[in-house]
């Protein structure tokens, strides 16, 4: 297996120290396939993304929010979003300075930012990475998406609450705008508003969107404020540095997870992958693609009790787990062109949630020609014969041809069964004629398996992957 790091840097006595998250799991219940994740490594960095300061409905001045979120509250990322018809031209430049001074590359990053819209209108949107105020009317949602594309910057919706005024005109989707939004909060406040639905609701009508939870404290304690269950809710930002253009960065590019934390110690470390992608992407899969999921409790103390994988809004597949560190892994079996968004969500004994952004997906074989060994891209498994009673040779194709011989390596192969669960695990090395694994119709202990559909994922060197389905009858 490859080990997947998630480092962390911390401040420690006014020193910066790192720890890095390796991904093994070390307790699970056996039905439960582990697995590292391969792929790139990101750093993990705590952010509350939505709070407020007296310029305009809370306490303090933006020096004291930044200052006690990075050296009080011990996060990584605080983005004051003042409300925007608060704000006067020269207050949001004290913002901004503000920001400016208390940004420090690797050890703390300040945001400017606002918050644009009245609750009896279409409700309220955090717009980040703006140099300007955004002037127009809080009644003109399209104009809001306009505005937030016009200069370059992303948004949020906060709270979003049905009963606020037009709840975003009841979440419609704009294409023309599809960049504007980036982030819904899924929890939010001290009552810690449930939006689970809403975030479905909104993916649903097509936009692509990333779940964040914000304390969005108006009265003070910047990064630790509890919420009405005793909760911290903060943002998980995947991020290769700690510098204001790599944290917005991925901000943009959806990289990040919501989480509730309690105790303060026992925030989540969450990556959530398919086929080596992260959480945030759009790609194109094989026919079976590959779901990771690691998760790890940071004080060593929090117990994960379960990993669930949602499909368009709807639970997929759930896996009982028990851990302070755990890994899952599940295949889906999709058919060519078809389209779909998944998410994860760990789940903690004690109650806390963490949710990661979604990946969307749509599943294609690669054209002919194209050599899965050079750019990595999914390959394809023919299985000769398909339909079989007692035994198949599964070889690996581009197209309609055989693998040039003489990239050689290991490989693997895993048959699988229509709800991803491992069947047999065979390998192979590439020889003249490619690489050929032959299959008896048994599991791994021997037994034959039933009837049915079965999907086989093969994978090789420098992260190549290939796909396929076969059918075994009496």
């Amino acid at each position: 297996m490859i080990g997947l790091k998630l480092a962390r840097s911390r401040r420690a006595g006014g020193a910066t120290t790192s720890r890095t998250f390796s991904a093994w799991a070390v307790l699970a219940l056996p039905a439960l396939l582990l697995i590292a994740s391969p792929g790139r490594a990101y750093n993990v960095y705590y952010a509350n993304l939505h709070s407020h300061t007296a310029l305009s409905d809370g306490i303090g001045t933006p020096q004291e929010a930044y200052a006690y979120a990075r050296d009080v509250a011990n996060i990584d990322v605080l983005a004051i979003t003042d409300h925007t018809h608060y704000l006067t031209s020269t207050e949001w430049t004290q913002l901004r300075n503000a920001a400016t001074v208390a940004t420090q590359s690797g050890i703390f990053v300040a945001l400017a930012s606002q918050e644009f819209g009245v609750l009896a209108d279409f409700g309220h949107i955090n717009i980040d990475d703006s140099a300007f105020l955004n002037p127009g009317s809080t009644e003109n949602l399209a104009g809001t998406y306009a505005f937030i594309q016009q200069v370059n910057a992303f948004g949020a919706f906060n709270h979003p609450n049905p009963t606020y005024g037009t709840f975003f005109n009841n979440l419609a989707f704009y294409p023309e705008y599809a960049n504007a939004m980036k982030m819904m909060e899924i929890r939010n406040g001290y009552y810690s508003g449930d939006y689970q639905v809403q975030f479905h609701q909104a993916l649903a009508n097509g936009w692509r969107i990333g779940p964040v939870a914000n304390q969005d404290n108006h009265e003070g304690h910047w990064g630790d404020q509890l919420n009405n269950a005793g909760r911290i809710l903060l943002t998980g930002i995947l991020a290769d540095s700690l510098t204001h253009d790599q944290v917005t960065d991925a901000l943009r590019a959806r990289r990040f997870f919501a989480m509730e934390v309690f105790p303060a110690s026992d925030r989540i470390e969450l990556d959530f992958r398919i086929d080596g992608q992260p959480m945030g992407s759009e790609i194109t899969v094989g026919i079976c693609p590959h779901f990771t999921v690691e998760a790890r409790s940071v004080n060593g103390a929090g117990l994960f009790s379960r990993v669930d994988l949602y499909r368009d809004g709807v639970l997929l597949n759930s896996q009982a787990i028990l851990g302070t560190q755990v890994s899952y892994e599940y295949y889906e079996a999709l058919a060519e062109g078809e389209t779909h968004y998944y998410y994860a969500r760990a789940n903690q004994l004690d109650g806390d949630h963490a949710w990661s952004s979604p990946i969307w997906v749509q599943a294609h074989i690669d054209p002919v020609g194209v050599s899965p060994m050079v750019t990595g891209r999914p390959g394809v498994l023919r299985a000769a014969p398909d339909p079989f009673t007692t035994a198949t040779a599964i070889r690996l194709l581009t197209g309609d041809r055989t693998v040039d011989a003489g990239i050689g390596g290991a490989f693997s192969l895993r048959v699988l069964d229509p709800a991803g669960r491992l069947v047999r695990g065979l390998d192979a090395t590439m020889g003249v004629d490619g690489a050929v694994w032959s299959w008896d119709g048994r599991d791994d202990s021997g037994r034959t398996v039933p009837p049915g559909m079965y999907f086989f994922r093969a994978d090789g060197p420098r992260g190549w992957k290939a796909g396929g389905r076969i059918v075994r009858v009496r």
